[in-house]
């Protein structure tokens, strides 16, 4: 029997996501909540939308895997990272 004790470290579920299946997925969440809004004709359905579509797009500049990329302030006029990021 070995000595030491080996262990396998899974990546965490919502860490292993790519960037374009958070994307998809928080799109999904917006049509279902306006699908949801059809139905009920309840306006709160659009606004929980209208948010949710905000955080899809507001997240993905802040959402880079490689912090040494790009800037923290993605509408400054610091230089852009180069296309292998």
């Amino acid at each position: 029997m070995p000595a030491h004790k080996t262990t396998r470290t899974k990546p965490s579920f919502w860490l292993a996501a790519s960037r374009d299946q958070a994307r998809d997925t928080g799109m999904a969440l917006v049509l279902i909540s306006l699908i949801v809004f059809l139905a009920t004709k309840q306006q709160r359905y659009v606004t929980i939308g209208v948010l949710l579509l905000l955080v899809d797009m507001i997240a993905r500049p802040f959402s880079s895997r490689r912090p040494d990329c790009g800037s923290a302030f993605p509408l400054s006029s610091a230089p852009s990272c180069p296309r292998s990021c």
